[in-house]
């Protein structure tokens, strides 16, 4: 069966012959889960800013009726963006390695 494994490939088994690509694999699966968390988190903080944002042009026309809910009201920040940070970094990292070994 090791036979099998060094089909020309001279003296070194596949594994030996596959280490730098499991290297650059496990380098990309990382690249591609962390922009996916950036790029997630930097949603919420662009949904926030937006309301934030609706909140003061209401103000500023005088209706008070019409608001938003602000962000940090009954909202914990910190949760909203560690959850977002941390789904899009193993979303990011299951489909990065989705394409990478696929």
């Amino acid at each position: 069966m090791k036979g099998e494994f060094n089909v020309g490939l001279g003296k070194r088994s596949a594994f030996e012959a596959d280490s730098g690509l499991l290297k650059a694999g496990i380098g990309s699966l990382f690249a591609g889960a962390s922009a996916e968390a950036i790029e997630e988190t930097s949603e919420e903080v662009l949904a926030d800013f937006s309301r934030v944002l609706f909140n003061g042009l209401q103000e500023l026309k005088g209706n008070k009726n019409v608001r938003l809910k602000k962000p940090w009201e009954d909202e914990h920040l910190f949760d909203r963006y560690a959850m977002s940070f941390l789904g899009g970094f193993i979303g990011g990292g299951i489909s990065s390695a989705a394409f990478d070994f696929s």
